[in-house]
């Protein structure tokens, strides 16, 4: 008779947790995510779908339109004329609902309120777990504030054009084996160019050839293959990005964050892989111009933040920038005519492969030609005009526009 209610009571707590857990599920990707797009789809300013998308969100769109050959962001390209005009734009990735700001008011009344009101957040999921530890994710302290001053400082356009003549030489070194005539995924070569030009800036030209030795990567067919630094990178960034999608990152995040079962196990593991790649460049950097070097040496912050800092550098900078250069050179091409008066302004201002190698090409000087001032700042994202940015959260009830 005990053993039988010790059964019944187990049975009972057990329905009750199921129940429980089901019913969180129902109103985590269901309830809220509807909440919210009801809520916001009364606002004239604001723009969301039109109708609710359970569970994918905007992403079933998009995978609608990649399945038809279109660019990802076709959907945004249909609706910009029902966007303009509105301060804000509610987006759902898969079931997260997103605030993304898209008129001047809207940024200008919300950079008021950061970091007093709104701070950057990290949510230690996705993308989140390569950028643990670094000033991109960490809320607003004086200590990261310095954190970023300290590495960006490094990053001007008058401190970056001594590296123009290294820039040169590695662009040449890429392109010397491209044949004529035959047809290549300019992405796979601008990202072993930016990968090669970011270690050379980070660490030294010598420390090149050590990033481009192969590493264990594992796949997710449980293969393992062996590649370089820079394809290690770019992998672990888009496995990390999935991992926000992945069902267990909703349905039991406990188990997601530990990083015990696949993907979040290998992901971990891969990434793990950087790291100690990493730890092998700062250990044989000797260059003592290299920002590396200029960073390990200054004493206002730890070893550990660092590395933190440099490893996200790299990581997030290289493959986005080789992105940003190849859509440039495309929007070029397709379009002559403007490509043509930049060659031409180009030429009148005296500028060539001798005068970049010889002079400091600074922000002045560019900032003198219209036409080299946009493309610089395309390619780098100066100013650009992206959609999303960092995740930031409010501290408390705010209201814009």
């Amino acid at each position: 008779i005990i053993m039988y209610q010790i059964l019944i009571g187990f049975l009972k707590w057990a329905g009750f947790l199921t129940l429980s857990y089901f019913l969180y599920l129902v109103y985590a990707l269901l309830v809220y995510p509807y909440m919210c797009w009801r809520k916001y789809k009364k606002y004239s300013n604001v723009y969301t779908t039109p109708t609710f998308i359970p569970i994918l969100g905007d992403l079933k769109r998009i995978n609608e339109d990649m399945k038809k050959g279109r660019v990802h962001y076709y959907e945004k390209m249909q609706k910009a004329p029902e966007m303009k005009g509105k301060d804000i734009r509610i987006k759902f990735e898969g079931y997260n609902p997103l605030i993304l700001l898209q008129s001047n008011k809207a940024i200008e009344e919300f950079t008021k309120l950061v970091p007093s009101k709104v701070d950057r957040v990290n949510t230690g999921r996705g993308l989140g777990k390569v950028g643990l530890g670094t000033f991109l994710f960490e809320k607003s302290t004086k200590r990261t504030v310095m954190r970023r001053k300290i590495l960006t400082s490094f990053l001007s356009l008058n401190s970056s054009s001594r590296h123009i003549p290294a820039m040169m030489r590695h662009t040449s070194d890429v392109l010397k084996p491209l044949k004529q005539g035959q047809s290549y995924d300019f992405i796979d070569i601008a990202n072993v160019l930016t990968f090669n030009i970011f270690t050379s800036v980070l660490f030294g030209d010598d420390m090149v050839e050590l990033a481009n030795r192969v590493r264990p990567y594992q796949n997710p067919d449980g293969t393992t293959s062996m590649l370089p630094l820079r394809d290690i990178i770019i992998n672990s960034f888009k496995s990390h990005f999935v991992q926000i999608f992945h069902p267990l990152t909703a349905t039991c995040k406990p188990l997601a964050d530990a990083n015990i079962i696949n993907p979040f196990k290998r992901d971990h593991e891969n990434y793990q892989v950087f790291l100690e790649g990493m730890k092998e460049l700062y250990k044989n950097c000797k260059d003592e111009t290299s920002i590396c070097m200029q960073i390990l040496k200054n004493e206002q912050t730890t070893e550990s933040e660092k590395m933190s800092d440099l490893n996200t550098f790299i990581l997030a900078g290289a493959e986005t920038s080789s992105h940003g250069i190849v859509s440039t050179l495309f929007l070029l091409k397709k379009h002559p005519e403007t490509f043509a008066k930049l060659r031409k302004e180009i030429q009148d201002a005296g500028i060539n492969k001798e005068t970049v190698t010889n002079e400091s090409l600074t922000r002045e000087k560019i900032e003198e030609l219209d036409y080299l001032s946009c493309v610089i700042k395309e390619s780098l994202r100066i100013d650009g005009p992206g959609a999303e940015s960092f995740f930031y959260s409010a501290k408390q009830n705010i209201k814009l526009c």
